[in-house]
């Protein structure tokens, strides 16, 4: 079973409605931890190869790290995301590899100064070829979100996210905008919302404008469901299309910009929802968790559990809740453990 990202950054909307229901946070349990405050090691009981990827000069190095041996096999590609469908290591994300896994897409060309609009690249996964190469209509930082079968959608991306959304056809390289908002793929998936009851939402320190306090799901009938509600936070999530798991990042700071907390969460269901783990900005909540954080936006989901790389360790988070440090080297998954 392939997965797939199903929303990076999803729109920011108004709610008319309030929420369905409150959280019901179940905790994890504490973990043992070695002298150095660490999750220990655990073996996997399940066999299986995961490519991988770490960061380092001057490409990033990809594996397929061997379960439950934990024996790494380097690639050599310099690849990001190991396409199972045509057997390639790829050098763009798992969100910009289309949903067949026969192309992938990426943009490059912009400048700012002189102004240069960029091209989106759409490329043959099998030969690394480009099929075609489309022109952006402005010399705006446009960056690729998600590839889908209705389209290819981009953002405007630099030093933050900028609201808007564009798809762009494949088939005809026609670009049209979608949305005023952030992105959200059309029919079923993820919304975010800032729900009108909230007295004091979080908001934006680039701009000051209100952040998302509550994650919805539309499905296939057009019926939305509250999943997650903190009220105060700004609220961010990863999703996967055919794993009923959604992870939700919640970031909370005062007004005084001094205190800052960040919560983790695993959410399986509308109010049931487990808190994987909490970060405090001011060092009063030590986390042996702490470093998942660096790769909790490219975990990828799949029978196993979701993967989550980071700088020192790689995890594996069963459906429980339960964190698993599973190989004690600085990698991030790259594709479903096959």
């Amino acid at each position: 079973m392939r997965a797939r990202w199903a929303v990076g950054l999803i729109v920011l909307t108004a709610a008319c409605t309030a929420p369905s229901t409150a959280e019901n946070p179940t905790a994890a349990a504490s973990p043992s931890l070695t002298s150095t405050g660490t999750l220990p090691l655990t073996a996997v009981d399940f066999q299986c190869s995961l490519p991988v990827f770490s960061i380092g000069a001057p490409q990033l190095q990809d594996a397929f790290i061997s379960f439950p041996t934990l024996t790494p096999t380097p690639a050599g590609s310099g690849g990001r995301y190991f396409d199972r469908a045509v057997s390639r290591w790829v050098p763009v994300s798992r969100q910009s590899v289309s949903p067949d896994g026969l192309q992938y897409s990426y943009t490059d060309g912009w400048n700012p100064s002189p102004p240069a609009a960029p091209h989106v690249h759409l490329v043959d996964a099998s030969t690394g070829q480009d099929v075609r190469v489309f022109p952006m209509p402005d010399a705006q930082p446009y960056t690729v979100v998600d590839f889908t079968s209705s389209g290819i959608y981009l953002v405007i991306a630099y030093e933050g996210i900028a609201p808007g959304v564009w798809r762009l056809d494949p088939a005809t390289g026609a670009v049209a905008k979608t949305s005023d908002g952030y992105y959200q793929p059309a029919g079923v998936g993820w919304i975010s919302v800032i729900d009108p009851s909230d007295p004091n939402p979080a908001r934006s320190a680039l701009d000051g404008q209100p952040q998302p306090d509550r994650i919805d799901r539309r499905d296939s009938a057009g019926k939305t469901v509250t999943w997650f509600y903190k009220p105060g936070y700004a609220v961010l999530a990863v999703g996967f299309a055919g794993t009923p798991a959604l992870l939700v990042q919640a970031n909370y700071q005062d007004a005084s910009k001094q205190a800052y907390r960040s919560e983790f969460w695993l959410i399986a269901a509308p109010g049931k929802s487990v808190k994987l783990f909490v970060y405090d900005g001011n060092g009063q909540v030590p986390s042996p968790y702490g470093d998942l954080s660096s790769g909790f936006y490219n975990a990828i989901a799949d029978r196993h559990g979701i993967w989550i790389g980071s700088d020192h360790s790689l995890y594996l988070v069963k459906p429980s809740g339960q964190i698993l440090r599973v190989y004690g080297e600085a990698v991030y998954p790259a594709g479903v453990c096959g």
